[in-house]
């Protein structure tokens, strides 16, 4: 059942969706109330919003939880619960099943924007206006969300959806999970990725009431409370995004097999996008926490870009777009996700510009070192490369799409285009973690001396090439004379290059210990400190692990009787073939559904191919 049309359809609506309705119903409600507090600035009302916050995440919780239940019992009169469940399921992945269609999704979405908002609704600082102000905005896309799951909701019955069905008939079993799905990676890959997709909301929300009311001259008696809310909810996003796209290289090296754990395919590109924004408005919050003055404005619009991607993130794996082994069949929900990416990103952008220009000349910060190298300046150079990276990752998934759409034209974007636009990028940015975790400004000469070693270390080390194996790319395959002097420069860069940086961030943080956590007194300031330490030692085994581990490998085919497992040895291979395991995988649904091994279009370098 869609958007009800009469009485009647509510009347015969499921639980569920009667729920879906009335949440709704109390979303715009408290929407409705929350503006005429503010436009009448009374606070009369302030006992029934905080009492109907509640009464809002608890309905969209209860909601969810209703359809887990669905879930555990295989209740098979909705059609949803027997798409994907049957009765050989275990009850773990019957409960993660709820998330394996985009109707469970978005349903999930919706609780945990509802969970925010009671969040934020239980702060002592809840009736001050620049909270209820960030209601309004969480509400709103709260409001948004259900709207999605009632366009497409996980309640309607088999009976609803096929009326030919006769009265009282219910499956025996249902249609099942994916078997490529049936994995312990993937049973918490989808709650983790998208608990981080929604924890966004309040940060976009925060972000976008910070740069209205600072343009209204209000910075000040925000600041604090502005800070510290969005940079609790962005490091609980970033922490579960991270969590979620680990599990999800977890699971492809597992199950997938070819293409490994990273093969930059469109979904897993789109995880990546609001990724590294978040990253880099996270350097800038906690720079801006420390003085104020500091990225102002940057900081809120990066937060606020993220919440974009975030959602032009569910685009690629729902729209039915973009060509994914990984993807979604396509929904009708795609339409409107166009449109809160495009709103969302204008109305950031918007209100960053008008701040921009709220702020006079005499006002706008000076750093303190004039000089071009400076920490602020790092930082920016460091944000821009950031930004850049998230650039080439947009591009490349989504031209593909766009001349499929445009044009009826269907190309791939080959691993080779990521790797090749990338590296200069991520190299930089390596180098540049290094100099930022080891920069001090009482020993600025000492520190870009060091880092003009290192820069040309690398430079050296990118010209070491062993083999062609060494390669960063596929050098016989992509580049060749007739490429542009740009691909054939990088193409031909050395993988020994990603030491150096490696080398550089770990003496970084080998002199931040001795400098700040040594003989620290201070315990929050050192397991802070551990926690920064221990992100960009972690970032260092990720890159090498991940670089040498792809680069080295080797895949060949071979064949083997199941039947007897005999080992079969494998004609020019020095191995043999023993089958341990197995199981059988069919056809399940159409291409577009979640897991249909198909090996993708990699065309190299090229976009018009």
């Amino acid at each position: 059942m869609a958007v009800p049309h009469s009485f009647s359809d509510l009347v015969q609506a499921t639980l569920g969706d009667k729920i879906l309705y009335v949440s709704l119903l109390l979303g715009l409600a408290l929407i409705a109330l929350l503006l005429y507090d503010q436009i009448k600035n009374t606070e009369q009302y302030n006992k029934h919003i905080k009492w109907g916050v509640r009464a809002f995440g608890a309905l969209l919780l209860t909601d969810y939880l209703l359809l887990v239940y669905y879930f555990i019992v295989n209740d098979f009169t909705y059609n949803y619960v027997w798409t994907f469940s049957d009765r050989n399921l275990s009850i773990y992945y019957r409960i993660s099943a709820a998330l394996a269609g985009q109707e469970g999704t978005f349903l999930f979405w919706a609780a945990i924007i509802g969970a925010g908002a009671m969040w934020l609704n239980e702060k002592k600082e809840s009736t001050s206006d620049f909270i209820k102000k960030t209601q309004i905005v969480v509400l709103l896309i709260g409001v948004f969300f259900i709207f999605l799951t009632i366009k497409q909701t996980p309640f309607a019955t088999i009976h609803q959806l096929f009326p030919e069905l006769p009265a009282g008939f219910i499956p025996a079993d249902g249609n099942g999970l994916n078997p490529l799905l049936i994995d312990p990676w993937m049973a918490v890959h989808p709650l983790v990725m998208f608990i981080g997709y929604a924890a966004v909301t309040n940060p976009f929300a925060i972000s976008l009431v910070y740069l209205y009311m600072s343009i209204r001259g209000r910075a000040g008696e925000i600041e604090k409370i502005g800070i510290e809310n969005v940079v609790q909810f962005c490091r609980v996003a970033w922490f579960f995004l991270t969590f979620a796209i680990a599990i999800g290289g977890f699971w492809a090296y597992k199950v997938l097999g070819w293409g490994g754990f990273w093969a930059w395919d469109p979904v897993e590109t789109a995880s990546l996008i609001p990724w590294l924004m978040l990253t880099a408005a996270m350097h800038t919050l906690v720079e801006h926490k420390k003085d104020r003055h500091k990225y102002a404005i940057l900081a809120p619009v990066l937060v606020g870009l993220s919440y974009s991607l975030v959602v032009y993130a569910t685009l690629v794996t729902r729209s039915g777009f973009f060509e994914s082994v990984h993807a979604f069949a396509a929904g009708t929900t795609g339409s409107y996700l166009v449109a809160m990416t495009l709103i969302s990103t204008v109305v950031v952008v918007a209100l960053g510009a008008l701040r921009y220009a709220a702020v006079s000349d005499d006002h706008k910060p000076e750093s303190q070192d004039s000089s071009f190298v400076n920490k602020t300046n790092i930082f920016y150079i460091t944000i821009l490369f950031l930004v850049v990276l998230t650039y080439i990752s947009i591009w490349g998934i989504t031209y593909p799409a766009l001349l499929k759409l445009l044009a009826g034209r269907k190309v791939g974007t080959g691993i080779a285009f990521f790797n090749l636009w990338s590296y200069p990028f991520f190299m930089g940015l390596f180098l540049l973690a290094g100099l930022c975790l080891n920069y001090k400004p009482s020993n600025k000469e000492k520190s870009v001396r060091e880092f003009k070693i290192f820069f040309a270390l690398t430079l050296v080390a990118a010209l070491i090439r062993p083999s062609d194996a060494w390669n960063i790319v596929d050098y016989s395959a992509v580049v060749n004379a007739q490429s542009p002097l740009l691909y054939r420069f990088i193409g031909g860069a050395s993988a020994l290059s990603f030491i150096p940086p490696m080398v550089y961030i770990v003496y970084s943080l080998s002199n931040r210990y001795n400098d700040r956590i040594k003989n620290s007194k201070n315990r929050n300031f050192t397991l802070k400190e551990i926690g920064i330490l221990s992100i960009h030692l972690g970032i260092v085994f990720i890159v090498l692990g991940g670089v040498f581990a792809t680069m080295f490998s080797t895949e060949f085919a071979g064949s083997a009787n199941i039947k007897n497992n005999a080992v079969s040895s494998i004609e020019g291979m020095p191995y043999g073939l023993s089958v341990v395991d197995y199981r059988t995988v069919v056809d399940y649904g159409s291409s577009q559904d979640v897991g249909v091994v198909e090996q993708p279009v990699l065309p190299g370098i090229s976009l018009a191919e």
